[in-house]
């Protein structure tokens, strides 16, 4: 069976035991409040070698990040705003 979870991260997964053999995300756990509770919930719901793969933004990525915000914004509006 093919599942798909699209709402309150933050709650109890609704799925039985030993479900899934992946559970993945991509960028999208720096938005989750309680991070340990959703890593049990993963762990709950996979089988017993089941797979956890997941993206985040990185801290040394945040300055590439922005650097290329300003490169676009300066690209297409000719400089950059101040952003507050």
């Amino acid at each position: 069976a093919t599942y798909r979870l699209v709402g309150d991260e933050e709650a109890v997964l609704p799925f039985p035991d030993g479900t899934f053999d992946l559970v993945m995300s991509s960028v999208a756990l720096h938005w989750v409040n309680d991070l340990p509770k959703l890593l049990l919930e993963a762990k709950r719901v996979l089988k017993p070698d089941g797979c956890l793969l997941f993206a985040m933004v990185g801290g040394s990525t945040l300055p590439e990040l922005r650097s290329s915000l300003v490169l676009a914004e300066m690209e297409r509006d000719g400089g950059v705003s101040s952003h507050v």
